[in-house]
């Protein structure tokens, strides 16, 4: 949803990972790459992008179109960042399988990173101590718990 932007830049991706991202800063225009995507036959899409200061993609204006999207038929999978009850429940009530919601931020994703400290980055952004990281991560699965689809 924002392209290249990025304001964690964190050390084990420097934004990199979003370059090859479209940008899609509301709604319609995810709907508009939405509907060129299924017109070409395309079974489904990848929704991330950068986070911000808080560790959230931003998602909230993007909802509704995400529900349009899985009410295409189209599979939709979301990189979330950290996220609230709120994002959590709209992503549930938007038709995201559960399944197909990345719940923990690449920053601690040690499969992808060979052998980088994922959550130096995380600690140096958040200001955080290591004993409060986990905490925030573990309160981000937890709201995932909550709200997954009861």
């Amino acid at each position: 949803v924002t392209g290249h932007a990025c304001a964690l830049q964190c050390a084990h991706c420097q934004g990199q990972l979003l370059e090859g991202m479209q940008p899609t800063p509301d709604a319609e225009s995810l709907l508009a790459l939405g509907r060129k995507l299924r017109d070409g036959d395309c079974q489904g899409l990848l929704i991330s992008g950068g986070a911000g200061f808080d560790g959230a993609v931003p998602l909230q204006d993007h909802l509704p179109a995400i529900a349009q999207l899985t009410g295409w038929g189209l599979r939709v999978i979301v990189h979330t960042g950290l996220v609230d009850r709120e994002i959590a429940r709209g992503l549930a009530q938007a038709g995201v399988d559960p399944a197909r919601i990345r719940r923990v931020p690449s920053g601690i994703d040690f499969a992808r990173f060979d052998g980088v400290e994922p959550d130096l980055g995380w600690r140096m952004r958040f200001d955080l101590e290591p004993g409060e990281l986990v905490d925030r991560f573990a309160q981000h699965l937890d709201v995932f718990t909550e709200v997954e689809i009861q």
